[in-house]
């Protein structure tokens, strides 16, 4: 779980909480946290601060990419099928 903080061009914002998907990678939420944000940043699961960036939105899903994650992401992949919405990422493992 992470703490989602988007702030509006108008210095309004709202708050909302999303799951982190992939180690250190994307950021899941809902699109109405972030409607109107001009900036979003995340409080991740040991407290660290992390600037967030968009990458996409299917329905009322947002994906977020983490500041410390650009540039080693892998891509996240949708597969739809009627209502059922499946989201994969491929991870490098060790060993």
């Amino acid at each position: 779980m992470v703490h989602i903080h988007a702030v509006a061009r108008t210095g309004s914002g709202g708050r909302g909480s999303g799951v982190l998907f992939a180690p250190g990678a994307y950021l899941l939420t809902n699109s109405h946290v972030l409607v109107g944000a001009a900036a979003v940043s995340a409080s991740l699961t040991d407290g660290r601060p992390s600037r967030t960036s968009p990458v996409f939105a299917v329905d009322d899903l947002r994906w977020l990419l983490t500041d410390e994650a650009a540039g080693r992401a892998t891509p996240v992949q949708v597969v739809r099928q009627g209502k059922i919405l499946a989201f994969t990422v491929t991870l490098e493992l060790d060993g």
